[in-house]
C-alpha cells in the first residue's frame, strides 16, 4: 500500500489570531503583505517579551531568510518559545522541525511528543503527521490501527491526503476491516479535491464494481484525471481500458502507446512491474504492421507534446476517421458481381482494376488535391503504399499480363477521383470547422492510421484475396 506522506511544508507556517495591540498588529500586517523589514521592527521586541504569535512570525521568517539572514537553528528557537506556551502553530512546526531534522537533530520521539500536543489541540498537519509516523514506524512501533484513527480525524476536517491514505486503508484492509464502500466514500472525498492517487484507486474501483456501481466511462474519468496529475500507474489502467474496449473505443494503437511510456524506466521509476509488460506484450501480439507503426509515432508524440494531449488530437483523428470511413460507399454490391464474374483470369483482372481505382485515388488524388491546398501529405501516400504493397504486386502482375496500363487508368478516373476526394474532404472540414489544408494535414500526420482504414484488406477483402489467392 502506498501512502502520501503529508508533509508541512515548512516554507509557510500557519500564525494563530493576532492580538490588537499596536505593535503586533503593525508587525503582522507588514508579515502578511512581504514587508518582512517592518516586520522584525515591529515583532522582534514583543516576541522577545514573549508574545507566541510573534514568536512564530519571527521563526517563520528566520526559516524562509526573509528579513533577516536564514538561520533554522534560530527559527526552531523561536518555534520552541511559542511552543513551550501551547501555541498549537508552535507546537505543529517544532514537531516538524524534528521530523525532518531542520534547526535541529532529526527526532522522531521528540516530533511525536509535539504533534501530539497540537494533535490534541486539533491541529489537521499535526494527525496527518501522526498517521504517516505510525504506518512508518517513526518513533513508534508501526501500528495501523493508530494511523487509521489519527488519518481519520485529519480526514473528517478536510485533509484530502489523509482521506486518500484512510480510503486505500479501507481498500486493502489495513488497520480497519476491508471494506469497498467506505474506501470509495473517502476516496471519493479526496479525489474531489484533486488528490491524483485517490482519483486513480477510485478509478479501480468503478472499473471492478467494487463499492461502486461497475462503470467504466467514470473509470475512464477519474483515470485520465491521474494520468493528468503525473500518475504512472494510471497510464497501466488507462492502457487496459483501451485494449478492451471498456468504456472507451477499444483501439490497440492507444493501448500500446500508453503501456509502453508506463513502462519507460525514466518516467515509472520503480513504479514499472511485470503487469504492465505484459499488457503491452498482449496488445503488440494483436497489432498489425501499420497499427504498430502509428502507436511508434504516437508515443514519440506523447513524449514530445505529454501523453493526454496526444491521446485527445489521436482520439478527434480517429473519429474524423470514422466519418470518412462512414462515407466510402458499401462494397456489397460489387463484391457480388465481382464474384460473379466468369473466369478465374477476368476476375482477377476485374480485381486489379477496382484495386487500382481506389489505390490511385489515395496515392495520386489525394495527394494531387492537398498540393493545391498548399499541403504535402507523403507521409500519408507512402504508408498507403505500404499497407497496399502484396496487393499492388499483384495487381501490377496482372496488368502487365494483359497489356493493362496503370497510367492510363488513371487518366481516366482522375476528375472523378479528384471530385470524390474534394467532397469527402469538404465534408470532415465543415463538420469540423476547420480547413482543407487543415484535413490535408490531420491525414499525413496520423498516416499510419488513415492509411490502414484505406487499405484494400480492411476496405476490399475480396478483392484483396482475389489479388493474392493463385
Amino acid at each position: 500500500m502506498k501512502f502520501l506522506c503529508a508533509l508541512l511544508s515548512i516554507a509557510v507556517l500557519v500564525c494563530a489570531d493576532a492580538s490588537n495591540a499596536g505593535d503586533l498588529k503593525s508587525g503582522t500586517a507588514a508579515f502578511s503583505r512581504g514587508d518582512y523589514v517592518a516586520a522584525d521592527a515591529n515583532l522582534r521586541k514583543l516576541a522577545e517579551q514573549g508574545n507566541p504569535i510573534a514568536q512564530i512570525d519571527l521563526g517563520a521568517m528566520y526559516l524562509n531568510g526573509r528579513g533577516v539572514m536564514k538561520d533554522d537553528v534560530l527559527a526552531a528557537a523561536w518555534f520552541r518559545k511559542a511552543a513551550e506556551q501551547g501555541n498549537v502553530a508552535g507546537e505543529s512546526n517544532l514537531g516538524t522541525m524534528y521530523l525532518h531534522g531542520v534547526g535541529v537533530p532529526k527526532d522522531f520521539v521528540q516530533a511525536m511528543l509535539w504533534f501530539r500536543k497540537a494533535a490534541d489541540q486539533g491541529d489537521t498537519v499535526a494527525e496527518a503527521d501522526l498517521g504517516d509516523m505510525y504506518v512508518y514506524g517513526q518513533g513508534v512501533q508501526p501500528d495501523f490501527a493508530q494511523a487509521s484513527m489519527w488519518y481519520r480525524k485529519a480526514a473528517e476536517r478536510g485533509d484530502a491526503i489523509s482521506q486518500e491514505n484512510l480510503g486505500s486503508m479501507y481498500f486493502h484492509g489495513q488497520g480497519v476491516p476491508q471494506d469497498f464502500v467506505q474506501s470509495a466514500f473517502w476516496l471519493g472525498k479526496s479525489a474531489a479535491q484533486g488528490n491524483e492517487q485517490a482519483e486513480y484507486t477510485l478509478g479501480l474501483l468503478y472499473t471492478t464494481g467494487k463499492g461502486v456501481p461497475k462503470d467504466y466511462v467514470q473509470a475512464n474519468i477519474l483515470i485520465r484525471k491521474a494520468v493528468a496529475s503525473g500518475n504512472n500507474q494510471a497510464l497501466a489502467s488507462l492502457a487496459y481500458l483501451y485494449a478492451n474496449g471498456l468504456g472507451v473505443p477499444q483501439n490497440l494503437v492507444f493501448a500500446y502507446a500508453l503501456s509502453t511510456i508506463a513502462i519507460d524506466p525514466v518516467r515509472a521509476g520503480a513504479s514499472s512491474t511485470l503487469t504492465e509488460s505484459n499488457l503491452r506484450d498482449e496488445v503488440a501480439s494483436k497489432m498489425t504492421v501499420s497499427q504498430k507503426d502509428a502507436a511508434e509515432k504516437l508515443i514519440v508524440e506523447m513524449l514530445r507534446n505529454g501523453v493526454l494531449e496526444s491521446l485527445q488530437q489521436s482520439e478527434g483523428d480517429h473519429q474524423r476517421q470514422i466519418k470518412v470511413t462512414l462515407m466510402i460507399p458499401d462494397s456489397t454490391a460489387q463484391d457480388a458481381a465481382l464474384l460473379a464474374t466468369q473466369g478465374i483470369a477476368h476476375r482477377r483482372l476485374v480485381a486489379a482494376s477496382e484495386f487500382f481505382g481506389r489505390y490511385l485515388l489515395n496515392t495520386r488524388a489525394r495527394a494531387e488535391f492537398c498540393k493545391d491546398q498548399g499541403s504535402d501529405v507523403s507521409h500519408f501516400v507512402q504508408a498507403v503504399m505500404k499497407d497496399d504493397a502484396q496487393d499492388f504486386r499483384e495487381a501490377s502482375a496482372i496488368f502487365a499480363q494483359s497489356s493493362q496500363s496503370v497510367e492510363v487508368v488513371y487518366k481516366g478516373i482522375r476528375r472523378s477521383a479528384l471530385d470524390a476526394v474534394a467532397h469527402e474532404m469538404h465534408l470532415v472540414a465543415a463538420d469540423d470547422n476547420i480547413s482543407m489544408k487543415d484535413v490535408c494535414t490531420i491525414y499525413d500526420r496520423n498516416a499510419a492510421f488513415f492509411a490502414q482504414g484505406w487499405s484494400n484488406a480492411a476496405r476490399r477483402p475480396i478483392v484483396h484475396k482475389i489479388l493474392v489467392s493463385h
